[in-house]
């Protein structure tokens, strides 16, 4: 077990008032990229880790200036919601820590098990959710969603198409990128947009904007058992649709599950209107060609090989939404009849 003396020496010279020595740093292996994450052991290395260090490259001013709003937005939250890990003050009470390009947080450690499908833990991340989102609502603040999940201009579009050409890349992900960028990707914004139009679901009650975790899935929650214990990244909310938030949680909650089921959680504690509901297909196509977007900037346009094995699988969300259309597509009695229903077999809401 290997020790980092970098993230030692922020421990001790910060955060002296809970960091009993010795000390043990170690890297949590996951796909991060401008991020890094540590469990900290105090004591032996045997013993369960009691906090997770957060390292974070600081890019600019601005990203700065966002990254510091969001750890307030946090530390508002966390007090009222035991689901959010408490976010741990340095011995001077700020609750970050900056070192050059480097910004550090630190949390404590939540124990629990990974995320095992079943109608009670399903139920449970989609009250969680619905409980996190009521308690960022009550904040009052608004936060943007990184560019580069945003639609491709034409211009962007056609510099896609010269750099494929350029390489002459012959690979599965070049092919895909390809067929995309010359016709789907289009018309899945197109139809994104003219969902939008209808005057009845720009009204914001029927359809509202809001602070939201837009990237709720197993693996950013721990269980204990069926019972949610924490949610975890909250540098992942923005303010957005709160039905997409909702969409791609359930998307990846579900899987084969009823997705009904985990609706009929969340609405429970944090209640969709009708049109919401109607929209799920199309929220969960929309968030994952936000992510296709990001792929293709960060790949094509900017030349790294970030997440190219998660194409495919956001092609596959896409097309298993496209067979439900006709399930959402119903009348008002009908869906709040289904959304009745399921929230009976989801059983008493405890919160």
């Amino acid at each position: 077990m290997s020790t980092i003396p970098d993230q030692v020496q922020i421990l001790r010279h910060w955060y002296r008032h809970v960091a009993d020595e010795p000390l043990f740093v170690d890297q949590v292996s996951a796909r991060e990229i401008n991020s890094r994450n540590y469990l900290v052991r105090c004591g032996a290395p045997s013993t369960t880790p009691r906090f997770v260090l957060k390292e974070e490259v600081i890019q600019d001013e601005e990203a700065l200036g966002l990254r510091l709003r969001k750890i307030r937005v946090y530390n508002q939250c966390s007090p009222n919601i035991e689901i959010l890990p408490t976010l741990v003050e340095t011995d001077d009470g700020t609750p970050w820590v900056l070192s050059g390009n480097l910004l550090y947080t630190l949390t404590e450690f939540c124990a629990g098990n990974a995320y095992r499908a079943s109608s009670r833990a399903v139920a449970e991340a989609a009250r969680g959710l619905a409980r996190l989102h009521r308690l960022l609502r009550s904040t009052a603040e608004s936060l943007p969603r990184a560019s580069l999940y945003e639609d491709l201009s034409p211009s962007e579009i056609d510099t896609v198409i010269k750099k494929l050409h350029e390489k002459s890349e012959c690979s599965r992900f070049a092919e895909e990128v390809e067929v995309l960028i010359q016709g789907d990707l289009q018309i899945y914004y197109e139809e994104f947009d003219s969902a939008l139009m209808d005057k009845e679901h720009l009204e914001e009650d029927n359809l509202p904007r809001e602070l939201t975790h837009y990237d709720f899935h197993p693996a950013n929650a721990v269980f204990r058992g069926d019972r949610l214990a924490a949610i975890l990244d909250l540098d992942s909310i923005a303010t957005d649709f709160r039905m997409q938030a909702v969409s791609f949680s359930c998307s990846r909650f579900v899987e084969t599950w009823d997705i009904w089921h985990f609706l009929g959680a969340y609405n429970q504690v944090d209640p969709l209107t009708v049109d919401e509901i109607r929209l799920y297909p199309l929220f969960v196509r929309r968030e994952a060609v936000r992510r296709i977007n990001w792929i293709i900037r960060v790949n094509i346009l900017e030349g790294r090989d970030l997440w190219r094995g998660e194409l495919d699988k956001h092609l596959k969300s896409i097309r298993q939404t496209q067979q439900s259309n006709m399930e959402f597509n119903q009348s008002d009695a009908e869906i709040l009849m289904k959304m009745e229903t399921a929230s009976r077999s989801t059983g008493q809401n405890e919160y």
